[in-house]
């Protein structure tokens, strides 16, 4: 054994396996519920406490309410509001919308009273229930929570559950539960990317940090209350948890194929047009080699040099740039004399081709041509 390494006390070994294998149901949903409640109390606490002294006249405290409210749904933590989507919209339209100019549209306002006051009742409630002082629940919670993991009398563990979640809704969580929270999140987390399925990744901050932001931004949404359709009990706060990070793991591992596959395809995109480049240029400078211009003079008026010179003045700039080989077939009785012949080869030095000269008829046995590199 080298320096560096130590063996692991056989008690230290047992006590690690255990808290790997099992997480306690009650406990989580026991500390998500007081992280709720320290979230809503800490974020809608102060501002329902000052709009309640103000809805207490609000005709005359127009202004002050709407201002109030206006702060609650700008402030990233207005999806607390225990609203249902849709009535949530319609008062951030109406508030929103709300201004100097229709201040007194007693009608509009009307119709954010109906949905302000019962909430900030339903608020107050729930805030004023919250016990944040007193150190008693803490105990008597962390209690609860060790016999009922090392209880085997389910009717006992029953009883238990039932105490330990009416207490967790009156009481907000301390540091030490944040961190036991915190460790039991990891815990989740880490046996998930056990999985077959998960083996392999090499995202595992990626995994980590996405799946505990997950958790933490999206746990308010978490209602112990409901019971579920499929198995007619309270909702589980462990399978709650895990659907978070299977999702947040999924949503990495696609974004990370995707990103791989876009920078494939952008590889292969870049490659097929270099390729592409090479063969058009390959293509191009074949083209130009075998591309050649042809014309038939029927008649010859003044000289085949001038009939020529016509022809070239004819072409077009840029197709003339594209021709190498100019073909020009003249009348079988014309006679080109020697002079005009000289001409001729003359005119080819403003070509970029070559420039073949032949008769109309018996084009392979008797035509005259000149070739000039």
């Amino acid at each position: 054994m080298s320096e560096t390494e130590y063996e692991i006390p056989k008690n230290k070994q047992k006590k690690e396996k255990s808290q790997n294998q099992y997480i306690n149901e009650t406990e989580l949903k026991s500390l998500i519920i007081r992280i709720n409640n320290k979230t809503f109390n800490e974020y809608l606490s102060l501002y329902f406490s000052e709009l309640n002294n103000l809805l207490k006249d609000s005709k005359n405290n127009k202004e002050q309410i709407v201002q109030i409210l206006k702060n609650i749904i700008k402030d990233k933590k207005y999806q607390l509001l225990l609203l249902s989507d849709d009535i949530l919209k319609e008062l951030k339209e109406l508030v929103l919308s709300f201004d100097q100019e229709n201040i007194h549209n007693d009608k509009k306002f009307k119709r954010i009273l109906s949905i302000i006051e019962p909430l900030n009742n339903e608020i107050l409630q729930k805030t004023n229930n919250i016990n944040s002082e007193k150190k008693n629940d803490l105990i008597r919670l962390n209690k609860y929570i060790k016999k009922h993991q090392k209880s085997k009398s389910q009717k006992y563990k029953r009883i238990l559950r039932d105490s330990i979640i009416r207490i967790s809704e009156r009481t907000i969580i301390d540091t030490e539960s944040y961190e036991r929270f915190g460790e039991l999140v990891l815990l989740i987390i880490k046996n998930i990317l056990k999985k077959p399925k998960f083996s392999g990744y090499t995202y595992r901050d990626e995994f980590y940090s996405d799946s505990t932001d997950k958790i933490f931004r999206y746990m308010k949404n978490f209602n112990h209350k409901l019971i579920s359709k499929i198995t007619n009990q309270p909702v589980n706060a462990f399978s709650y948890i895990s659907q978070y990070v299977h999702n947040s793991i999924l949503h990495i591992i696609n974004t990370k194929n995707t990103e791989t596959e876009e920078t494939q395809n952008f590889i292969n995109s870049y490659n097929s047009a270099l390729n592409d480049e090479t063969n058009n240029s390959s293509l191009d400078f074949f083209d130009l080699r075998v591309k050649e211009f042809n014309c038939s003079i029927k008649k010859i008026e003044e000289s085949l040099l001038l009939e020529i010179q016509k022809e070239l003045d004819n072409i077009d700039s840029d197709k003339f740039l594209k021709y190498t080989d100019f073909v020009f077939f003249y009348p079988e009785d014309y006679r080109i004399s020697l002079d005009e012949y000289k001409d001729i080869l003359k005119l080819k030095e403003n070509l970029t081709g070559t420039l073949t000269i032949t008769k109309q008829k018996a084009k392979e046995q008797n035509w005259i041509y000149k070739k000039m590199n």
